[in-house]
């Protein structure tokens, strides 16, 4: 057990896998946070019965995944912090492997290759929208990245705190694309360790219902103008909503009708941020379309 790292995991309707995840961390770790963002399939019950090792924050509203990550990592006691997807598992210590990457004190994040069982163990370190897929090895295995996904990586909580941590006006996706680019922006190294490897069962974590894949339409196409205009300092909401509205009348026309629904939702987003509006209500839960 590394008795100098936390585990943070955020948890939304997550039941049918968090307990896995739980079980393939919890003897490696000193301490374990799971951030609820007010789930309503009974996953705290389930956390609470399967082990009274792990501390819950039970939110009263989902306030999004960087929000509950920057909570859950404020609240954690440990100089380290592995921010954990409840739908990844791990089976061995590889936070003590991770953690020696800090001996540089210029790297900011660490983090192995995930793979998905489910994609024909499709392995994914890097999004191609902001940051260059790019990755120099360093030294035998380990690559200085430009990206590190969201789904799991080890932090050093101090630099975390300095740093601000997951950009608050995201509520879902591209959160982690957000701030790998900030650390970079600031000097700070991207590690991946590719002799370490976790899987990963990419988006079962919160269900997969038609209201769940419509959330996520709506507050992928937000979030990606977001850090369009943040970082590149053009806002394209106009041109992608022409596009999306005319992808909806041509799917129309030919009976395509689940695109239909896709892009009409995803216009929407590309609406309200032209209006400026938020991806929060005023109460401070995410939108939901």
């Amino acid at each position: 057990m590394n008795k100098n790292i936390s585990v943070v995991i955020v948890s939304y309707n997550s039941k049918d896998v968090i307990t896995q995840c739980i079980k393939s961390v919890r003897d490696f770790c000193e301490e374990i946070i799971v951030v609820d963002n007010a789930s309503i399939d009974d996953s705290v019950k389930t956390i609470k019965q399967f082990c009274k090792k792990v501390k819950i924050i039970e939110n009263d509203k989902n306030i999004g995944y960087g929000r509950a990550c920057n909570l859950g990592i404020k609240t954690a006691s440990k100089e380290y912090v592995a921010i954990v997807n409840p739908d990844t598992t791990i089976k061995k210590d590889i936070f003590t492997p991770l953690i020696h990457n800090f001996i540089d004190d210029c790297v900011f994040m660490a983090a192995p290759i995930c793979y998905r069982p489910n994609d024909n163990n499709k392995i994914r370190t890097a999004n191609r929208y902001l940051n260059k897929c790019e990755a120099t090895e360093i030294d035998r295995g380990v690559y200085d990245a430009k990206f590190i996904s969201g789904a799991f990586f080890v932090i050093n909580r101090a630099k975390w705190m300095k740093l601000g941590g997951f950009d608050e006006n995201i509520f879902l996706f591209y959160e982690d694309d957000e701030v790998c680019k900030n650390a970079l922006k600031n000097g700070y190294k991207l590690i991946i360790d590719k002799k370490i490897s976790v899987k990963h069962e990419s988006g079962t974590g919160c269900g997969n219902s038609q209201k769940v894949y419509a959330i996520k339409d709506w507050h992928t196409e937000w979030s990606r103008l977001y850090i369009h205009k943040k970082y590149k300092n053009r806002n394209i909401a106009l041109w992608r909503f022409i596009r999306n509205v005319s992808s909806a009348i041509f799917n129309l026309l030919i009976l395509r009708t689940s695109f239909v629904k896709k892009c009409i939702i995803r216009a929407n987003a590309n609406f309200s941020f032209l209006q400026n509006k938020s991806c929060f209500n005023p109460d401070g839960s995410g939108y939901l379309p």
